[in-house]
């Protein structure tokens, strides 16, 4: 009698339910794996978009270079923060200053549809934040620190003839300084500044981007112009020189010279400053006298406040330069070289850099506005004026 072979080579039924639970584990990490990359693929693409919106409101100051031409955005062309992202894509109220779209399809991969994230939620812009909500947790992007950053910036400018002289009593009713800016609804607005004798301006409020500044002489109907670049958070200080003097050789102006000597030219003295104190003052003279004068010796001196400069030029020469310490004390005479000054040659005289202290640093910049001054020249003749 034969007995049947029992042995198989198949699965028991424990085997394959093993096997199918094994299976079912790993295609669940795998599908756990692919999802979680595809997130992360998600909110890399997230992070790009966010950052081509923010350069889309308020343009890249970072990406700035020498020579280039760098945009602002839609607060650079507008003067305002967009109200939604829908204001990057479509001008929002037929604003001739808006340059857009500022963003474009091209930001992603669905379509024309620059403004949902890869969720397909609208991106949330408010203020200086743009953001992704699609993910559950939002995104953040700030465009800048604050919206004074983009809006509220400073430009200063500084205003002097040929030979470095600012405009005094006698030029400033006739210059004036403008700027172009956008108005924040769609136009453009021109903004003056008055400029003080000692030939500074300021404007304040002014929005990033590219702007056009004018500095007007009225009395020859003579015009400089710039374009300025403004970046966020920053104070602008701008120099402007004409080709020409303000004060040309027309005879005597009076003075306390007479005719035998140095007069002062009416009205050009003036304090002026190469920051926000006016440390620094000049001073027109002429030669009054019919023969050459020789002025061998120059004495400088002030009531108050207590003060030491740093330089003494005439006409351009340095009379006095301290190089360190001690600097420039009140009634100290220096001399002068060449001392010869011809019949009716004019004179810039200017005093530099008063300090509060006589070291080589000279400690804090000294304001001399209100200084009773009195110079003493080596042929006698003397000059006394308020700043």
């Amino acid at each position: 009698m034969t007995t049947p072979n029992r042995t198989s080579s198949g699965f028991t039924l424990v085997e394959v339910i093993v096997v199918v639970i094994i299976l079912g584990v790993l295609a669940g990490v795998a599908i756990q794996n692919v999802g979680r990359i595809a997130d992360d693929t998600r909110v890399e693409q997230t992070r790009v978009e966010l950052e081509r919106l923010a350069i889309g409101a308020a343009g890249d100051a970072a990406r700035e270079l020498p020579g280039e031409v760098v945009s602002y955005g839609y607060v650079g062309d507008v003067g305002a923060l967009p109200g939604s992202v829908n204001d990057l894509i479509t001008n929002p109220g037929g604003y001739a200053t808006w340059n857009g779209p500022y963003v474009t399809a091209e930001i992603n991969e669905r379509g024309n549809d620059p403004i949902t994230d890869p969720w397909g939620a609208t991106y949330i812009l408010s203020g200086t934040t743009v953001r992704s909500t699609g993910n559950g947790s939002p995104i953040v992007r700030h465009i800048a620190s604050s919206s004074d950053a983009l809006l509220i910036n400073r430009v200063t400018g500084q205003l002097s003839d040929l030979d470095g002289s600012p405009p005094g009593e006698i030029m400033i009713d006739s210059l004036t300084a403008t700027i172009t800016i956008p108005n924040g609804s769609g136009g453009t607005t021109t903004r003056s500044s008055s400029i003080n004798r000692g030939g500074s301006f300021v404007f304040d409020s002014i929005p990033v981007g590219r702007h056009l500044m004018r500095v007007i002489d009225n009395s020859i109907d003579d015009t400089l112009q710039r374009t300025v670049t403004i970046g966020p958070a920053s104070e602008i200080v701008t120099d402007w020189r004409f080709s020409r003097n303000w004060i040309v050789d027309t005879g005597s102006t009076g003075g306390s010279g007479g005719a035998s000597g140095m007069e002062m030219v009416v009205s050009s003295d003036t304090v002026w400053s190469s920051s926000p104190h006016n440390e620094n003052f000049t001073v027109w003279m002429q030669n009054g006298a019919s023969d050459t004068l020789t002025i061998t010796s120059i004495t400088v001196e002030w009531d108050a406040p207590t003060a030491y400069y740093g330089q003494i030029t005439w006409n351009g020469t340095t009379v006095f330069n301290e190089d360190g310490s001690p600097r420039g004390v009140s009634a100290t005479s220096y001399p002068i070289s060449p001392p010869a000054s011809p019949p009716g040659e004019l004179i810039q005289l200017q005093v530099r850099d008063f300090r509060a202290n006589n070291t080589s640093g000279g400690g804090s910049k000294q304001d001399v506005s209100g200084a009773s001054v009195t110079i003493t020249l080596s042929d006698g003749s003397g000059l006394s004026f308020v700043l």
